[in-house]
């Protein structure tokens, strides 16, 4: 077999996964890199002439991508470039899935074209977020710098741009990054409506994301194409049968019910103390059931639960990382926390809610936060609501909560409401 064999033979595949082709290919590089260099060119020059049942350019792009053929980046610009809806009919899920991690396998350095790329709005729109987390990658990886990035994303949020999938993704390199100082352009972005809360979220969670730390990278290399290509969808090999068959069969078991061994009071305990269950976890598990949380509102398994993601806040710290206490003191963060515990999304499955439990907890929380931050704004002489938010407020602004808690609050509460509002405006 001849490389332009392989090549072509990969290109003509149809269903079938040409896994020993991409092999030669790679064994054979030097000599196959100028017939996959040209296979990009000329879908930049004359688009219209690819043949629709050819399959080799998401190969071809992966390839470079993985021998990293920084020389071609130029080229690989110009061919993302191209029209939109060209571009998606030759690539098709590759502009969402894998194409930020060739850019940035093919990235020689050239940053100012990756940021024209970024603004311009003739280029398909997941492709220009696409150069954006290639940017991210590059501050991770230190080869940008940070005040570079932020200038960068700043100019990005008041430029006047009409997509909220750009916006988005400016989020995911705040929140991605941990850039804490940034989350006033967080807060235009969602006061103005730029963010699409149904993907993203509150503001409440982009406040968790960015200080969450799951170094989880925005582009993933160095690229495998026999391993990535593998699962595509537009191959069937066996090995994603295989898959397919036991996610198939995790789903059925999913969807039926556990089934569990009752246990008996004088059955021995299943943690293997030689105890009967009832003098030893059986009364564990009951306390730790009635233990009531450290608000006192709902048991502390409950309150753990909805506190999963809030910002840590123990003793041990990571080097670089930025922490809640960092920023805000002892007392803003147990007022926000009282907030959080009231007002964050919990989820579950909507024919087990009881809505009336959750407005009670919820008017239980937010009377508790409201108490504490009569203190606070005594204590600090804070005079305008404004004010309160600009130095305290972390993850809910005061008049969002104080009107919600308006709403669900006795009348000598609302009153006291509505006077410290009067006096705070």
């Amino acid at each position: 077999m001849t490389v332009l064999e392989a090549i072509r033979k990969i290109a003509y595949s149809g269903r079938r996964f040409p896994g020993k082709e991409l092999r030669f290919v790679l064994d054979h590089w030097e000599e196959a890199r100028p017939y996959l260099r040209g296979i990009i060119e000329k879908a930049t020059e004359k688009p219209e002439e690819v043949d629709e049942e050819e399959t080799i350019l998401i190969p071809a792009l992966m390839l470079l991508g993985e021998k990293e053929d920084r020389e071609f980046f130029p080229q690989l610009v110009r061919f993302v470039s191209i029209d939109s809806e060209c571009l998606e009919m030759m690539l098709g899920d590759l502009i969402t899935e894998d194409l930020k991690d060739v850019l940035y396998s093919l990235y020689n350095g050239d940053l100012e074209l990756v940021k024209e790329s970024a603004r311009n709005t003739d280029i398909n729109e997941y492709v220009r977020t696409d150069f954006l987390e290639v940017m991210g990658q590059l501050y991770m990886d230190g080869k940008l710098e940070e005040q570079e990035l932020k200038d960068f994303i700043r100019e990005g949020i008041h430029s006047g741009e009409e997509s909220d999938i750009i916006y988005n993704t400016l989020l995911q390199l705040i929140e991605g990054n941990h850039f804490v100082d940034m989350l006033c352009e967080v807060r235009y972005m969602y006061d103005n409506d730029l963010i699409t809360e149904f993907f993203m979220g509150g503001y409440d969670s982009a406040v968790d994301e960015c200080y969450m730390y799951t170094d989880k990278p925005f582009c993933r290399t160095p690229i495998r194409t026999i391993e990535r290509l593998s699962k595509w969808a537009m191959y069937d090999s066996g090995e994603s049968e295989i898959d397919l068959g036991k996610a198939v069969q995790e789903l059925k078991k999913m969807e039926q019910p556990a089934r569990t061994e009752k246990i008996g009071r004088n059955d021995p305990c299943p943690c293997g103390s030689g105890k009967k269950y009832k003098n030893c976890c059986m009364k564990k598990q009951a306390a730790e059931e009635d233990e009531v949380g450290e608000m006192g509102i709902e048991s502390r398994r409950e309150e753990e639960k909805a506190l999963r993601d809030y910002p840590y806040l123990g003793d041990e710290r990571v080097e670089g990382r930025v922490y809640l206490g960092d920023n805000y003191d002892a007392q803003a963060i147990e007022i926000d926390r009282l907030l959080y515990l009231g007002l964050m999304h919990r989820p579950g499955l909507i024919w087990n809610r009881n809505l009336q439990k959750e407005e009670e907890r919820k008017r239980a929380y937010l009377e508790l936060a409201f108490g504490k931050f009569q203190e606070k704004v005594a204590m600090e002489d804070v005079h305008t609501l404004e004010a309160y938010d600009e130095k305290f407020s972390i993850h809910y602004r005061c008049r969002k909560w104080l009107e919600e808690l308006l709403d669900i609050t006795d009348e000598n509460t609302a009153r006291k409401i509505r006077q410290m509002i009067r006096k705070m405006k």
